[in-house]
């Protein structure tokens, strides 16, 4: 009785799987016949659109890398430009308040 029920459900498999092959051939000749195209065909088109979106998005990738490096380099090189301006304000400030203390004393010392 096992043996039975395995040689039928084997058979039912087998036509089973013979429908799907014959749907398979029919899904390909009529894509053949619509669009004159056949599934290898359509999965090449289809790697190599890929490809191609691959390549975009990497080059955009880059392209903003470079942009964004430039941006932080940009603001290092501002940061460093008005760090070099406060510190040679800072320098002018203080001769300026020596100058200042030196004519103040000179001036003490005169009255």
């Amino acid at each position: 009785e096992k043996k039975i029920k395995v040689e039928y459900k084997s058979h039912k498999v087998s036509e089973k799987t013979q429908q799907v092959m014959d749907g398979n051939k029919k899904v390909r000749w009529i894509m053949k016949s619509w669009l004159g195209v056949t599934n290898d065909e359509v999965f090449k088109c289809w790697r190599d659109c890929v490809e191609v979106s691959k390549k975009q998005r990497r080059r955009k990738q880059r392209e903003n890398s470079i942009e964004e490096r430039l941006r932080y380099e940009d603001e290092m090189a501002t940061y460093e430009s008005k760090k070099l301006e406060a510190s040679i304000l800072a320098d002018v400030c203080a001769s300026f308040n020596s100058l200042l203390t030196l004519a103040f004393r000179a001036r003490l010392a005169h009255t």
